[in-house]
């Protein structure tokens, strides 16, 4: 199963129209984060946050819900954000974001910024589904509030600990390519895709995924595949090669009945 693409559709969402505005502080403080220019990376390139700005306005004015700021190498983060329920802000130069007030988010795209923290939405209204953070410099992320979300995806970057159990909604989760030591799942009825590939997993936690369909975890140091053998009746995509398994259950193997890629090849199996 390929991963699929942050702004593809996985299930349909209701996205609320713009509610009126009586005032517009936030208008003032993007005209003010337009000129400031100083120390910061983007003094030689004015043009980037009177592009950001421009977009925001528009964005806003046509009642958009959602904005595109990608490859504008902002380096802070803009005013009036919050009023969109999807942003993109791929290939910048961020290296914090803060969304706790973005009640209004559902999918949220920092790819390939600088990233060594953010802070989610919080509260009970938190309607996000989607983000998507690859190639970034984060160790420690906290999602577990997000009970919401659908899409969770970090690869490439230094997360060491994971921690997901309230994120009972989860379809696809990537962690791969982080230097992860131990994450902790619990049961997860709507997870389909599971990619920790190429990280430090000495072990994994048992924990129900009945509707599996793609488990990665290829390139650790798993010694040995500690999950319920039921994961694997729906799966159609095993790699678990790059690891030190030393055995294979043949019991296991018989839960396989869907299997059409399977991969156990550089282990210690004999």
């Amino acid at each position: 199963m390929k991963f699929p693409s942050i702004f593809n559709k996985i299930k349909p969402q209701s996205i609320q129209q713009h509610p009126e505005k009586k005032q517009l502080n936030w208008m003032l403080e993007l005209n003010k984060w337009k000129e400031e220019r100083i120390l910061t990376g983007e003094i030689h390139r004015p043009e980037c946050r009177n592009e950001a700005a421009k977009r925001i306005n528009c964005a806003f004015l046509s009642k958009q819900n959602d904005i595109d700021l990608s490859g504008l190498n902002l380096t802070t983060q803009p005013p009036g954000l919050q009023n969109f329920t999807s942003i993109n802000l791929d290939n910048n130069q961020l290296t914090h974001f803060d969304a706790t007030n973005y009640d209004r988010l559902v999918k949220l795209s920092l790819n390939s910024n600088a990233l060594e923290s953010i802070n989610f939405p919080q509260g009970r209204n938190v309607s996000i589904t989607h983000i998507s953070m690859n190639n970034n410099c984060l160790r420690n992320i906290d999602i577990d509030r997000l009970s919401s979300i659908t899409y969770f995806s970090a690869a490439h970057n230094k997360l060491e600990f994971v921690q997901l159990e309230s994120c009972e909604w989860l379809q696809y989760l990537n962690l791969s390519h982080n230097q992860l030591t131990d994450i902790v799942t619990g049961n997860k009825e709507e997870l389909l895709l599971l990619d920790l590939s190429h990280n430090k997993l000495t072990s994994l936690h048992n924990a129900l995924f009945p509707n599996l369909n793609t488990l990665l975890i290829n390139n650790n140091l798993l010694s040995e595949i500690k999950m319920f053998y039921s994961n694997f009746c729906k799966v159609q995509t095993l790699n678990a090669a790059n690891n030190q398994l030393k055995k294979i259950n043949l019991h296991f193997l018989t839960y396989l009945s869907s299997i059409k890629s399977l991969r156990l090849d550089n282990n210690k199996i004999t």
